[in-house]
């Protein structure tokens, strides 16, 4: 049996040659790290983020979320990984705080 490399199988059978993907929460971490590999194996990826993206957007915001799309004709890829957290006791959790981690973490991933 013939062995591959790993980076030679990898390459053919992960390219996203002329796919486009868009990524939320993409300007560091672990959306940073996602967008280059996704780069890495060919796709046009649109990155989004509050700030200092290709486009700079808050998915909380539905013009915002619509700007996202304008222009794409397609979009075989989407990753939402913005999002965002409060640290405090639940006793002391803030209404608006509680508010803000729900629209980021769930309201934008079922909008998108």
């Amino acid at each position: 049996m013939r062995s591959a490399s790993p980076s030679t199988a990898l390459g053919t059978r992960w390219s996203l040659e002329g796919r486009t993907a868009l990524v939320t929460g993409a300007t560091k971490g672990i959306g940073l790290a996602i967008a280059n590999e996704l780069e890495s194996f060919g796709a046009r990826v649109i990155r989004v983020a509050r700030s200092n993206a290709e486009v700079n957007a808050d998915v909380t915001s539905p013009a915002d979320r619509r700007r996202m799309f304008e222009g794409l004709d397609r979009l075989d890829i989407l990753v939402n990984n913005a999002g965002t957290i409060h640290r405090s006791p639940a006793a002391e959790y803030p209404d608006e705080e509680w508010e803000k981690v729900i629209a980021v973490n769930l309201g934008a991933v079922f909008r998108l």
